[in-house]
């Protein structure tokens, strides 16, 4: 049987990351993710602060987990209402998964 499911990656600045554990513990409460803190390199200065700026990194945080579609579609929904123009990165890998029986 082949299942398919998606990989959300979800990256956030630090100030966020307890508001979007909440929010992720309250959307599927049984739906283990991951989070672990990341650095991000880039060269829009306008979004770093001076110390970024000068050590070239900027601390955000990432979160993960694994859904399938359907489950995907309906946090893809509820996110846009909850945090749309928070500056949230949401990025998706579709993934195939084979289950032997």
């Amino acid at each position: 049987m082949n299942t398919e499911f998606v990989l959300v990656s979800l990256d956030t600045s630090i100030e966020l990351e307890e508001k979007l554990v909440d929010w992720l513990l309250e959307f599927n409460p049984s739906q283990p993710f991951n989070s672990y803190e990341i650095n991000v390199h880039h060269t829009n200065h306008a979004e770093l602060s001076l110390v970024e700026q000068v050590t070239g990194r900027q601390k955000k945080m990432r979160f993960q987990l694994c859904l399938i579609d359907d489950e995907y579609r309906r946090l893809l929904n509820r996110f846009r209402l909850d945090f749309g123009g928070s500056g949230i990165q949401l990025r998706v890998s579709h993934l195939m998964r084979q289950d032997t029986l």
